[in-house]
C-alpha cells in the first residue's frame, strides 16, 4: 500500500465512525451557494478556481480536498477543443457536483463555520441538502469505522481471519463477488491487506483493510478500518436513515447485519442460520452504541501542514521575503508571538523525527546485510 503520510501513534482507544466521502449533485444553485452551505464562504478561505475537466465538468473550485465542479451547462464556452474527449461527454443537465474525499471531509470538520460546529456540522449539512428536495441528489456517501485500540492491545477485528473467512464463504449477504489484495516482502512479512465485498459497481460495497499499514505503522499498531460505500439511491436512503434515527451507529450496524455478516461455520444448510462470528458480533455491538457523528478533524501530519500553509499564506510569505529578503526575521517574529508550541504541533514534529530515525536504521540494516552477502 502507498504510504499516505504519518499520523500520531494512538495512545488510547479511538474507535469511531466517520463520514469518509461525500458526493452530491446540485441543480438550480451556484458554486457560491454551495460554499455558503458548507460554511466555507469567509474571506480567509482561499478557494482555487481552475480549468479541470473532471467527471465532465470543465471548471472546478477547490479547497483542501473539497471540490465544487461546474460549467457543464455552458459547453459552448469552452476555450479548447482538446477538452472535448470521447470519455468526457457532457450533458447540459449535469448541474454542479460537490465531491469531498476523506481528507476533504476532515477539512470540512476543521474549517466549516470557523470550526465552531464540530460534529454538528454533518447534521446541519445533510439536513440543509435534504431540505433542497429535487434540487440536490446524493450520489455517494462512505461510512467508516475505525478499530483502533491503544498501542500493544488487541483490537476487535482479526484481519487475516476475516480474509480467510471471506475465501471460505463464511459470510451472508446479497453480494456475490469478493476480492482480496495483499502486499508484502520476500521475508513473508505482510505489509498490507484489503478485503472487498461486492463489485465496484454495486450500490453498496464493503472494504476492510489495514489502515495502520497504509499509514506506515509497524505491526504493533492495530488499526483496521471498515468502510461502507453507498451510491445513488442507497446513498440517499442512508442519509435519510441517519437523520431520522439520529444515530450513525444504528444505520451502519443495520447495513452490516443485512449486507455482509460474517459467521461461524455450522452444519445447517442455510448459512443465515449459522451463528454470527464472535469478532463480527463485537463489531456490531460496538458500532451500534455510537450515536453521534465522530468529527476528528484533520489528521495532523507535516505534509498536510505544509499544503495548508502554502495554500492559505503562500503569497503573504512571498511578499514578506520580498520586503525583508530574509526568512529568519519571520521565524523570530513567530517565536515571539507563539513561544510555546501546541501539543499537536509537538507530536507532529516528534513523529516526523521518529520516522526519520526508523528509516535511517532500516537503511543501515540493509547496508549491513548487503555487505555481509559478499563476505
Amino acid at each position: 500500500m502507498e504510504n499516505l503520510g504519518k499520523t500520531t501513534v494512538p495512545t488510547e482507544s479511538e474507535n469511531k465512525i466517520i463520514i469518509d466521502w461525500l458526493s452530491v449533485t446540485f441543480f438550480d444553485v451556484t458554486p457560491d451557494y454551495i460554499k455558503s452551505l458548507l460554511g466555507l464562504d469567509t474571506p480567509d478561505i482561499d478557494w482555487r478556481d481552475e480549468l479541470c475537466f473532471r467527471n465532465g465538468y470543465p471548471r472546478q473550485a477547490s479547497f483542501c480536498n473539497i471540490a465544487i465542479r461546474y460549467g457543464a451547462e455552458n459547453p459552448d464556452n469552452w476555450t479548447s477543443d482538446a477538452l472535448k474527449t470521447a470519455d468526457q461527454k457532457v450533458r447540459t443537465d449535469m448541474g454542479i457536483q460537490l465531491d469531498m474525499s476523506g481528507n476533504g471531509c476532515r477539512s470540512l470538520e476543521t474549517y466549516a463555520f470557523g470550526g465552531q460546529l464540530k460534529a454538528d456540522v454533518w447534521y446541519k449539512l445533510l439536513s440543509d441538502i435534504c431540505a433542497l428536495g429535487v434540487s440536490a441528489h446524493f450520489t455517494r456517501i462512505d461510512l467508516a469505522f475505525d478499530d483502533k485500540p491503544p498501542i500493544g492491545e488487541k483490537g476487535i477485528l482479526p484481519l487475516r481471519r476475516i480474509a480467510e473467512d471471506t475465501r471460505c464463504g463464511y459470510w451472508t449477504g446479497p453480494a456475490k463477488k469478493w476480492n482480496i489484495q495483499e502486499s508484502g516482502d520476500q521475508d513473508n512479512h505482510l505489509h498490507g491487506l484489503t478485503i472487498y465485498i461486492g463489485s465496484p459497481k454495486s450500490m453498496i460495497r464493503f472494504r476492510i483493510y489495514d489502515k495502520g499499514a497504509e499509514r506506515g505503522f509497524d505491526s504493533s499498531v492495530h488499526w483496521v478500518r471498515v468502510e461502507l460505500v453507498h451510491r445513488h439511491d442507497r446513498a440517499c436512503a442512508a442519509v435519510q436513515e441517519i437523520l431520522n434515527r439520529g444515530s450513525i451507529g444504528e444505520v451502519m450496524c443495520g447495513v452490516l447485519r443485512n449486507y455482509c455478516c460474517f459467521r461461524e461455520e455450522g452444519i445447517d444448510s442455510n448459512k443465515s442460520r449459522w451463528p454470527i462470528a464472535d469478532y463480527w458480533e463485537k463489531l456490531l455491538d460496538g458500532v451500534q452504541r455510537i450515536r453521534l457523528f465522530s468529527a476528528p478533524g484533520e489528521e495532523y501530519n507535516f505534509k498536510k501542514t505544509e499544503e495548508f500553509m502554502i495554500a492559505q499564506w503562500g503569497q503573504a510569505i512571498q511578499a514578506f521575503y520580498a520586503i525583508h529578503n530574509s526568512m529568519s526575521e519571520l521565524l523570530s517574529l513567530c517565536r515571539k508571538a507563539h513561544p510555546e508550541l501546541k501539543p499537536k504541533y509537538k507530536k507532529a514534529i516528534e513523529e516526523v523525527l521518529l520516522q526519520a530515525k526508523r528509516e535511517q536504521a532500516e537503511r543501515q540494516k540493509f547496508r549491513e546485510q548487503y555487505l555481509c552477502s559478499y563476505d
